[in-house]
């Protein structure tokens, strides 16, 4: 015995313009609910950039140079600081020190080519590494002091005058997203794809 197939229909009404209201008034509610999807589509892209975006001001670190002639603890030391004025950690991939627009392969080079020698004996300096730390957000780092005790006082006065406001310094620096920007400290901030390599020696 074979079975006939059977298809299914849609329902009709028996009245012609029942039925062309009830196909009408399907198709106005899937034409609702596509405009109503692509809508919720575009709202939840602009709340995914947004939040994009807030993640990023959250993270961004703004890397910052300074110098001065007194410690917190108002001992006389020339310094020269790095901070962090962002929000985010500044992962920092390269800091130099520059004279006459060259960069300097550590304390010693520097105060070569910026001021003659002290007389009777080398200066005292300390300094710390910068280049491969990490600066939280509100953190200072000394990468460079000259302690006034200790060094002559003729030759440390100069140096305190002049030579130290004609230090230039350089950074590569990134957030926590690798998003990364170059700066000398004097123009705005350069982003870049990636922090070029510069020579060890050159790495304060």
């Amino acid at each position: 015995m074979i079975e006939e197939e059977s298809h299914s229909h849609p329902h009709h009404t028996g009245r012609p313009w029942l039925d062309l209201i009830v196909a009408g008034s399907a198709i106005f509610i899937s034409v609702i609910s596509l405009i109503v999807s692509i809508e919720h589509g575009r709202t939840m892209e602009k709340l995914v950039a947004a939040n994009e975006k807030q993640v990023e001001a959250s993270t961004l670190p703004i890397l910052r140079f300074s110098h001065g002639n007194m410690l917190d603890n108002n001992v006389p030391a020339i310094h020269f600081d790095l901070r962090n004025g962002g929000t985010g950690p500044a992962i920092i991939e390269w800091f130099r020190l520059k004279w006459n627009g060259q960069p300097a392969n550590g304390p010693l080079d520097l105060l070569d080519r910026c001021c003659s020698a002290p007389p009777h004996k080398n200066p005292v300096t300390s300094w710390d590494r910068a280049s491969g730390m990490t600066l939280a957000a509100g953190q200072r780092q000394i990468v460079f002091q000259i302690p006034g005790d200790g060094t002559d006082r003729a030759w440390y006065s100069e140096v305190n005058a002049v030579a130290r406001f004609q230090v230039r310094a350089e950074a590569c620096f990134c957030s926590v997203l690798k998003e990364c920007w170059i700066t000398d400290f004097v123009k705005r901030p350069r982003n870049v794809e990636a922090c070029e390599a510069i020579p060890d020696s050159q790495r304060w």
